[in-house]
């Protein structure tokens, strides 16, 4: 279950950093992550200009950081075997999940409790990950949500957001209370506000009140915030945490310094070299693959694990690679990786 401090990812390319930096600044700061990688019947946060899937290369990056890592998506009351479906190819496309949050919002407004169990089952039923949902601070306040329906998650996430008021810890109580009252059994997790509304925003102290209510009063584990967008760090909240920004745009990794003509005709080169070094070491290894092949007629998947490893790290490199090969006209990538997949295909 989640336990500590976590943070929500939304949109990884509106971070307008690199993953490895991303990764970087929430290992410094949080135990667990939750990453988009659902939305409705799609998989969300995939680079489709590069065709990198970059909530998969994050999850990645912070798991080899020691963070938790948890996904996240969008759900509807219809196309729930789609949903399903394509939900299930997404955690396999992602192994470094440790679990699942549906996020189930107003499109549910007066949708049956049978849809509700139905797209939990179905899940639950395809995967041993943990399920929780994520939804409204207030059940008293959403009475055609389906409730019953969601009976079948793990745990509840509930957005304990107090926009526009001030009242943190007062409005974290009752969402304990109501939760608590109709689900006994489901361990909480809330998830506190990071960002602005307007003018509005959370103070350190508003978020520090909620904490003490949620751990001190309800024996919380685990809490987590939306969203890394919005936040940046500051010593005086509580142990570190990522509070809302004044201004966004005055993020230090948003604004970089001037960087001169030589410079990037350097980074350039660099970056050539790099591509070239790998379209060497690409062609090399489909040769010695080749040979492999003439003198052990095996099954490569589960025989050489060695082998497999490799041509794994020469993808990944291959496809954070890629683009910048194209522009630079290293045409060869795109044959060795063709030539990759046939070899493993025959």
């Amino acid at each position: 279950m989640m336990k500590g401090k976590g943070i929500y990812i939304n949109v990884i390319r509106e971070l307008n950093t690199s993953v490895d930096a991303i990764a970087d600044l929430v290992a410094e700061h949080y135990d667990h992550a939750i990453i988009k990688i659902m939305a409705v019947t799609s998989g969300f946060n995939w680079d489709l200009e590069i065709g990198v899937d970059l909530a998969s290369k994050l999850a990645r990056r912070l798991h080899a950081r020691g963070v938790e890592v948890w996904g996240f998506g969008d759900v509807r009351p219809y196309s729930i075997t789609g949903q399903v479906s394509r939900t299930l190819r997404r955690f396999d496309e992602i192994p470094e999940l440790a679990g699942y949050l549906l996020d189930a919002e107003t499109a549910w407004f007066g949708a049956s409790d049978q849809d509700a169990s139905q797209l939990v089952s179905l899940i639950k039923a395809g995967t041993d990950l943990p399920i929780g949902l994520t939804t409204f601070r207030y059940i008293s306040n959403q009475g055609t949500f389906p409730w019953e329906g969601f009976r079948g998650v793990d745990f509840m996430n509930p957005q304990i957001y107090w926009v526009e008021s001030h009242n943190a810890g007062e409005q974290t109580a009752r969402s304990y209370q109501e939760y608590e009252e109709m689900f006994p059994d489901h361990p909480i997790v809330p998830a506190f506000p990071a960002y602005p509304h307007g003018d509005w925003r959370p103070t350190n102290a508003e978020i520090q009140e909620a904490w003490h209510v949620a751990f001190e009063e309800f024996d919380a584990e685990g809490c987590n915030f939306w969203d890394l967008k919005h936040c940046y760090p500051n010593q005086a909240g509580i142990d570190s945490l990522y509070i809302p920004a004044v201004d966004h745009h005055e993020h230090p990794h948003q604004h970089p310094e001037y960087t001169s003509q030589e410079q990037v005709q350097a980074l350039m080169h660099q970056v050539y070299e790099d591509v070239v070094i790998l379209n060497d070491q690409a062609h090399e290894l489909a040769n010695m693959i080749t040979e492999y092949r003439k003198i052990h007629i095996i099954d490569f998947d589960n025989h050489d694990g060695k082998i497999k490893q490799l041509i794994d790290d020469v993808g990944e490199n291959y496809q954070d690679l890629n683009l910048l090969a194209q522009g630079l006209q290293v045409r060869p990538l795109d044959t060795f990786w063709k030539r990759i997949k046939w070899l493993f295909s025959g």
